[in-house]
């Protein structure tokens, strides 16, 4: 299986150096622009001077190379820019990855354009907690390939996105449900 052995490949690359990825502080205009679309706030858990730009080359779903841009909490920065590379390196595809201040903030449009995202200051869908987004540590890759799925008490499987259902059956496969 793919996922298994990228995390393998990850996990055996965790002292290795990057070669396609790199770390950059934010700048100011950056932050001034994420705080402009919504994305920042002083109320905000993480602020600029604790987040982190992770460039890195990916490979499109028609093979091209392209680059992208993640905005994550400093402290996991590095791991980050190392999964990328051996995500570079292994040749998984992502759709695009641009920071969430290119929706303005909005999740369901990044979601929607499956655009690969993390910071974002922002609750859990439906909730009042905040999600991990707003701590910088959590990261949606190619969210139509792998919605967030929800299941009711009755068995029910909602999507968000909302086009992630087209992939459905192969997670209902994964569980055993088809």
């Amino acid at each position: 299986m793919k996922v298994i052995s990228i995390i393998s490949a990850v996990a055996m690359t965790v002292f290795s150096s990057p070669l396609w990825a790199n770390v950059t502080p934010l700048s100011s205009s950056q932050c001034q622009a994420m705080i402009g679309k919504g994305v920042m706030s002083t109320k905000a858990p993480v602020q600029c001077d604790r987040l982190r730009n992770v460039t890195f080359k990916h490979y499109t779903f028609d093979g091209k190379t392209a680059t992208g841009k993640l905005v994550v909490l400093d402290a996991v920065a590095p791991h980050v820019e190392r999964i990328f590379d051996e995500l570079y390196q292994q040749g998984f595809p992502i759709a695009q990855a641009k920071p969430i201040e290119y929706y303005a903030g909005n999740d369901v449009k990044s979601m929607d354009a499956n655009n690969t995202s993390a910071f974002n200051y922002r609750p859990i869908a439906g909730k009042s907690s905040l999600s991990l987004h707003a701590y910088g540590v959590a990261i949606d890759i190619n969210p139509l390939q792998n919605p967030f799925v929800e299941f009711t008490s009755w068995g029910t499987a909602t999507f968000k996105p909302l086009k992630g259902h087209e992939y459905s059956n192969r997670m209902l496969q994964r569980l055993g449900k088809e």
